[in-house]
C-alpha cells in the first residue's frame, strides 16, 4: 500500500511544481573579450574536403566584406558560404598564379603582392591595374603600407622602395641604399612609419627622408587597439611606442588595421586580445594584452592555446581579424575561423533542468541545484562562486521581490539584507524534519511550498495549511502570480484560471495546447506546446511568427527597462523589440518580429520544460542567466555587440543550359542568353564571413515576379518559361541582425527570340493568316453565291417546268371546256333558267382561267412583279408629288433570287416610297436590291428633310401604324428593318433578309 500512495502523493506535487514555480517570476560583433574566452567560441574549419582554397599564403578584407585570400595558385574571394576562384588577366606570357601578400584599403582598393615581386592593384569597379617595374628589379616584397599622400611603400628584400604615382624610389636607410631583407611595415594612428626587418626596427625621418633605426632587435610590427606600436619575435612582445612610462599618448590605431592585411607575427582584436601563431606549438592568446604596460613572453604568458591538433594544419602562419570581429587563422592545410558566441557557458555543472533562478534586490542572481544543494552566486561582473556550506534546494522571490532560499528545514527571506527564517512544516509528531523543497511561491498572502514529503501547503497568518484548505482547481500545471492574492493558473485540461483570493474566473486557453509557463508582465500571456497567446478581451489570442516553432513551449521572459523582451524557448532565446510586441499583441494578425539566438550563437538545446521554473533571470548588470537543457548559460545584454554593416549585395552571373554568363562585368550592356534561353538561373550573394547562414535575401525580375521573392539564404533564383525580351533582376539582403543592404544589386538581362518569336516572322505570320482568311472568306462567298444561284436557277428551271405543265394540260383542257360549254349554251333558248346557269358557270371558268394565267406569269417573273409594283407605286406618287423622282436598281444576283421576293417586302417598298414623298418633302427616291452574303438587300432612300430623332426612339409616331407594319413584315420574312438618318441629310431605310433560311445581319 505504500508504493501506491507515494505514487499518487508524488504525482500531485508533480503537477503543481508549476503552480510554484512561476509564480515568483511574475515580476559588431566582439571579437574575443577576457570573459567569453576561448570556450566561447565557434570554431570552423574549412580544407580541401570542406571546399577550402589551396594553401593560404595572404589575407585582407575590403569594404564591401569580402575576404581575399592570396594563394599559391591564384586570387581567391569568400563571401561565407563559398570560395571562388578570381580569374586575374595574365600577364604578358606570365600568370598572376602565385601571390606572396594582399593588402586592403579602406577605400576598396585591393593591393596585390607577386611572388616574383611584382605589384598590382585591384579597383573596387574590377579593373586591375599593373604597376610599372622599377628601373633595378625589386625582389621579395613582403609587406606594402599606403602612405597619407597615396604614395606606395613596399618592404622587400632588397630594401625599402616608394612609389609615387609614376616611378620607383629606394629609400635610404641611416643615409645607405643598400640595406635588405625587410618583411615588416605599417602605418600608425600618428602617421608614422615604421619598418622591420630581422635585427632592427626602423622608423621614417620625413624631414630628411630617410629611415632611422630606433631598435637594435627585429621581427615583426603590430599595433594594439589604443595605437601603441609592438615588436613581435618568437613569442616574445616589446613595446615599441610610447615608450614605457611616457606620458604621451599616441593616437588609436586606423579603423581598418585589422582588416587591411593579414599579420604571420600576431595581430591584436578589438578587444584587446592578441593572438600569435607559434608554429608547431599552435595559437597562443593573451587576454587584455592591449593594456599591458609592457612586453612579456607569449610562450609564458598567454591565457589559452590553440592546438594544432584542433587546426586545419599544424603549421598557423598568418591571422587576420575582420570587421565583424571574426579571427581567421591560416594553416598550410586551409583556414580556420573563430568566432565569439552570443551565449556564453558558465562553471554551472550539469543540466539545465536541476537549477532555479532568482534574483535578489542587490542584482546578483542566485542559482540553486535541487540534486546536490548546490547554492551559485552570480554577481554582476564576477565569476560566478560557489557558496560553500549552503544546501538549498530552490530560491525564488516573494511577491515584494525579496529572496527566498529554500532549505531542508527553513526558508531564508533576504530583504536587502534583512534575513529572517521561516521554519517549514514539522512532521507528524510536531518536531521538525528534513523537507526537499522543489518549489515555492508567494501571492502576497499565502507562502506557498512544494515538497516531495508533504504535498502543496500554504502560510497563512504563521501557520501552514495543506491544500484541501484552500478551494483550488485540480490539474494545476503552471503558475504565475497577479495582485496580491492573484494566481494565474494554466490546467492541464487547457484552461487558464484567474485564482482570485479564493474566487475563480476560467477562460479557454486550448489554443496553446499543453501549458509551459504563464508571464504577467504587462498583462497576461501564457505558453504552450502550439506557441504564444495573450489574454485580451477575455480571450486568448495566439500570436503568429514566421517560424511558429520559435514560440512553442517559452518557460522564460526577461523584460527590459526599455520594454524589450528576451524569451527562452525551444529554439533558444528570442528577442522582440518593444514596438514590434505592441504591434503584434495590438493585432495578432501580424507576426511577431524577433531575432532568434540558437544553436548557431552557442544555445545548447532548448529551454527547460520539466521543472515548470522560471527560466531567464537578468542581474543587476544586464546579463541574463537561463536554464536550457544543456547547461546554465547566460547572455550580456548590454555589451551586445550588433554587426551594423549593411550588407553588400552582388550579382555573380547568369546560368543558363552550359553557359556560364559572368555578370557586373566591364562590358557595358545587358547580358545577353541567347535565342530560346527561357529557363535560366541567376547567383548572386552578399559577403557575411561571420554569420553567412543567417544573411537573408530577396529578388524579383521585372516582367515576371509581381513582387520581392523571398529566397531565405539561398543564392540563387531559378526561373523558367521565361519569353523574349529585356528584363531587369533585382535582389537584395538582411544581415543576421536585420541591418538591410543599401540598396538592391541589379543585372540587365536580354533573352533573345527564337526565328519562331521573332518579331518580323511573328508578323509574317499575321499577314499569311490574314492573307488566309480573306482568302477563304472570300472563298466562301463565293461558294455560298454560287450555290444560292444554282438553287435558284434549279428553283426557277421547276417553276418554269409547273408552269408549262399547267399551260399545256390543265389549263388546256379547262380553256377546251369552256369553249365547248360555250357551245351548249349558245343551242340553249335565250331566256332559259338552264342557260342562265350555265352562263354563270361559264363566267366563273374564265375567271378561274385568268387567275391560272397570273399564278403561271408569277412562277416565270415575280421580279417583273416586282418592277411592276414599284412602278405602279411611282406612277401614283408622281401624280401627287410631280417634282419627286424615283431611280429603280437591281443587280443581277437580285434578279436570280427574286423567288425570295414576297409580297411582305413588296409593301415595305412601297410604305418607304410613300413615306419619303409624302412625309419627308423628298426630291430624289432612290430604290436598290442587291444580294450580299447570302442575304437579299433592299435600300430605300431619300434626299428628304429626314425623320424626328423622337419618331425613331418611339418607333413611329402616335395614331400612325406605318413604321410599326413595316417592322412587322420585316420580321414576318425572319429579316432586319433599320431606319436612319443619312449623313448628307434624307432617310435611308434597310430591309435585309435571308435567303435558304440564314438569318438577316444587322
Amino acid at each position: 500500500m505504500l508504493k501506491p500512495l507515494f505514487l499518487s502523493c508524488h504525482s500531485r506535487i508533480i503537477g503543481f511544481i508549476g503552480f510554484l514555480c512561476l509564480l515568483a517570476w511574475a515580476g559588431p560583433a566582439a571579437a574575443l573579450p577576457a570573459e567569453v574566452g576561448i570556450a566561447n567560441t565557434s570554431h570552423t574549419r574549412w580544407t580541401a574536403l570542406e571546399g577550402g582554397p589551396p594553401p593560404v599564403t595572404a589575407m585582407a578584407q575590403t569594404p564591401d566584406g569580402w575576404l581575399w585570400l592570396g594563394t599559391s595558385d591564384g586570387l581567391y574571394r569568400f563571401d561565407g558560404d563559398r570560395f571562388v576562384r578570381y580569374a586575374l588577366p595574365a600577364r604578358g606570357l606570365l600568370t598572376r598564379a602565385r601571390i606572396a601578400g594582399l593588402h586592403a584599403e579602406a577605400n576598396g582598393k585591393l593591393w596585390i603582392i607577386y611572388v616574383a615581386g611584382r605589384l598590382s592593384v585591384l579597383h573596387p569597379d574590377g579593373r586591375l591595374e599593373d604597376i610599372p617595374d622599377a628601373a633595378e628589379p625589386i625582389r621579395g616584397i613582403d609587406v606594402v603600407a599606403i602612405d597619407s599622400d597615396g604614395s606606395v611603400w613596399a618592404a622587400a628584400s632588397t630594401g625599402l622602395h616608394r612609389f609615387d604615382g609614376k616611378a620607383w624610389h629606394k629609400a635610404a636607410i641611416e643615409g645607405r641604399l643598400d640595406a635588405d631583407g625587410f618583411d615588416s611595415m605599417l602605418l600608425d594612428g600618428d602617421g608614422q612609419l615604421w619598418a622591420a626587418d630581422d635585427r632592427n626596427v626602423w622608423r621614417l625621418d620625413r624631414a630628411s627622408g630617410r629611415f632611422d633605426r630606433v631598435a637594435a632587435s627585429g621581427g615583426k610590427l603590430t599595433l594594439s587597439p589604443d595605437g601603441r606600436l609592438w615588436l613581435v619575435q618568437r613569442g616574445q612582445l616589446r613595446l615599441l611606442s610610447p615608450a614605457t612610462g611616457s606620458a604621451v599618448q599616441p593616437r588609436p590605431r586606423p579603423a581598418w588595421f585589422n582588416q587591411s592585411e593579414s599579420r604571420s607575427g600576431g595581430q591584436f582584436d578589438a578587444d584587446g586580445t592578441l593572438w600569435t601563431p607559434d608554429g608547431a606549438r599552435g595559437v597562443h592568446l593573451r587576454y587584455g594584452a592591449a593594456a599591458a604596460r609592457a612586453g612579456f613572453d607569449m610562450g609564458k604568458d598567454a591565457d589559452a592555446h590553440i592546438a594544432v591538433a584542433s587546426l586545419t594544419g599544424d603549421d598557423p602562419r598568418t591571422v587576420l581579424e575582420d570587421r565583424e570581429g571574426n579571427v581567421w587563422v591560416a594553416t598550410q592545410h586551409g583556414l580556420d575561423r573563430f568566432r565569439a558566441q552570443r551565449v556564453l557557458r558558465s562553471p554551472l555543472p550539469g543540466a539545465g533542468l536541476h537549477y532555479s533562478l532568482a534574483r535578489d534586490c542587490a542584482g546578483v542572481v542566485w542559482a540553486a541545484d535541487s540534486r546536490s544543494g548546490a547554492l551559485w552566486r552570480l554577481a554582476p561582473g564576477a565569476t560566478p562562486r560557489l557558496e560553500a556550506g549552503r544546501e538549498v534546494t530552490v530560491v525564488g522571490n516573494d511577491h515584494r521581490g525579496a529572496l527566498l532560499l529554500g532549505g531542508k528545514r527553513s526558508i531564508e527571506v533576504n530583504r536587502c539584507g534583512t534575513v529572517e527564517h521561516i521554519a517549514l512544516p514539522p512532521g507528524p509528531d510536531g518536531k521538525p524534519v528534513d523537507l526537499r523543497l522543489i518549489g515555492m511561491r508567494d501571492d502576497g498572502k499565502v507562502l506557498w511550498i512544494a515538497s516531495i514529503e508533504t504535498g502543496l501547503m500554504g502560510l497563512v497568518g504563521g501557520k501552514w495549511l495543506p491544500r484541501s484548505h484552500f478551494k483550488l482547481p485540480p490539474k494545476i500545471f503552471v503558475s504565475a502570480t497577479g495582485a496580491p492574492g492573484q494566481l494565474w493558473l494554466g490546467l492541464g485540461d487547457g484552461e487558464l484560471v484567474l485564482y482570485d483570493n479564493g474566487r475563480q474566473q476560467v477562460f479557454d486557453a486550448t489554443a496553446v495546447g499543453l501549458a509551459s509557463a504563464i508571464f504577467t508582465q504587462d498583462g497576461v500571456a501564457i505558453s504552450g506546446e502550439r506557441g504564444l497567446g495573450v489574454l485580451k478581451d477575455g480571450r486568448i489570442d495566439l500570436l503568429r511568427a514566421a517560424d511558429p516553432d520559435v514560440l512553442s513551449n517559452l518557460t522564460g521572459m526577461h523584460v527590459t527597462a526599455a520594454g524589450d523582451r528576451w524569451l527562452n524557448g525551444a529554439r533558444g532565446v528570442l528577442y522582440v523589440r518593444r514596438a514590434d510586441w505592441q504591434r503584434s499583441v495590438a493585432d495578432p494578425a501580424q507576426p511577431l518580429r524577433y531575432e532568434l539566438i540558437g544553436a548557431l550563437e552557442g544555445y545548447p538545446g532548448q529551454a527547460v520544460t520539466e521543472t515548470r521554473l522560471p527560466t531567464a533571470v537578468a542581474d543587476g548588470a544586464g546579463r541574463i542567466w537561463l536554464a536550457a537543457s544543456g547547461g546554465v548559460v547566460s547572455i550580456d545584454t548590454r555589451s551586445w555587440r550588433r554587426n551594423g554593416y549593411a550588407p553588400s549585395v552582388a550579382v555573380l552571373g547568369v546560368q543558363s543550359g552550359e553557359l556560364a554568363l559572368a555578370a557586373g562585368s566591364s562590358e557595358p550592356g545587358p547580358v545577353d542568353l541567347g535565342p530560346g534561353a527561357g529557363e535560366f538561373s541567376i547567383g548572386f550573394t552578399a559577403p557575411g564571413i561571420g554569420r553567412p547562414e543567417a544573411m537573408r535575401f530577396q529578388y524579383r525580375l521585372d516582367g515576371v515576379d509581381p513582387d520581392w521573392q523571398s529566397a531565405g539564404n539561398r543564392r540563387t533564383a531559378f526561373y523558367n518559361n521565361v519569353g523574349p525580351g529585356a528584363y531587369r533582376f533585382h535582389v537584395r539582403a538582411t544581415n543576421e541582425d536585420g541591418v538591410p543592404s543599401a540598396g538592391a544589386a541589379t543585372v540587365d538581362l536580354r533573352v533573345a527570340p527564337t526565328l519562331f518569336e521573332s518579331r518580323p516572322f511573328q508578323a509574317l505570320c499575321v499577314l499569311l493568316l490574314a492573307a488566309l482568311v480573306y482568302s477563304l472568306h472570300r472563298y466562301r462567298v463565293r461558294y455560298l453565291t454560287r450555290r444560292v444561284a444554282e438553287r435558284i436557277e434549279v428553283r426557277n428551271a421547276e417553276r418554269e417546268r409547273i408552269a408549262r405543265t399547267l399551260h399545256d394540260t390543265f389549263l388546256q383542257t379547262v380553256q377546251g371546256l369552256v369553249l365547248r360549254l360555250d357551245t351548249v349554251v349558245g343551242a340553249l333558248p335565250a331566256e332559259g333558267e338552264v342557260r342562265r346557269k350555265l352562263e354563270q358557270v361559264l363566267g366563273e371558268a374564265r375567271h378561274a382561267i385568268t387567275e391560272g394565267r397570273d399564278q403561271l406569269q408569277g412562277l416565270r417573273n415575280e421580279t417583273a412583279a416586282f418592277e411592276e409594283a414599284l412602278a405602279a407605286t411611282v406612277h401614283s406618287l408622281q401624280e401627287t408629288s410631280p417634282g419627286t423622282t424615283v431611280s429603280i436598281l437591281l443587280d443581277d444576283t437580285a434578279v436570280k433570287a427574286s423567288p425570295a421576293i414576297g409580297e411582305d417586302v413588296v409593301e415595305i417598298a412601297r410604305e418607304a416610297l410613300r413615306n419619303a414623298a409624302r412625309h419627308a418633302n423628298a426630291r430624289h427616291i432612290e430604290v436598290r436590291l442587291a444580294c450580299r452574303d447570302g442575304q437579299l438587300i433592299l435600300d430605300v432612300s431619300d434626299d428628304g428633310k429626314g425623320i424626328d430623332d423622337a419618331v425613331l426612339d418611339a418607333g413611329g409616331r402616335k395614331g400612325h401604324w406605318g413604321l410599326p407594319g413595316m417592322h412587322e413584315r420585316a420580321a414576318r420574312v425572319g429579316g432586319r428593318l433599320t431606319v436612319a438618318r443619312r449623313s448628307g441629310g434624307g432617310t435611308v431605310v434597310r430591309l435585309a433578309w435571308p435567303l435558304e433560311g440564314k438569318p438577316a445581319a444587322s
